[in-house]
């Protein structure tokens, strides 16, 4: 009898203060904790009182890619590294995408409200 073992892919993961401008004088801090994995991602984001999430499936993010004609791998990477680290010059923001929710790089967000859900952002950070 012949054994196979599939390779358990072990998740990355990332933790990120952003400074995001308000009113277009002040910055308010967002908390951005990403899990990555090799075809699909998961962010939650918090201001310290909300928090959304987004659970970006291997279909959209195949989507997107072709979208932006790139293979997956590249768009995991771009979005790791913008998503996943403040780039210098770089500028960072979220939009109201109504219905209580927030839209990031045009990834919906979905709002919860749920105390854990900042409060696991936070414990990133040490906090």
């Amino acid at each position: 009898m012949e054994l196979h073992h599939r390779k358990m892919e072990t998740p990355k993961h990332t933790c990120l203060k952003l400074e995001i401008p308000m009113d277009g004088r002040k910055t308010e801090p967002v908390f951005v904790k990403g899990t990555w994995h090799r075809t699909r991602f998961d962010l939650s984001i918090t201001d310290g009182l909300q928090a959304w999430t987004c659970h970006a499936t291997e279909e959209e993010v195949k989507e997107r890619a072709s979208n932006w004609d790139q293979i997956v791998a590249d768009y995991i990477d771009l979005a790791e590294r913008y998503l996943g680290f403040q780039q210098p010059g770089s500028v960072y923001g979220f939009a109201d995408a109504g219905n209580g929710c927030k839209r990031s790089e045009r990834w919906k967000l979905s709002e919860r409200f749920e105390e854990k859900t900042s409060s696991e952002v936070l414990e990133c950070f040490g906090s």
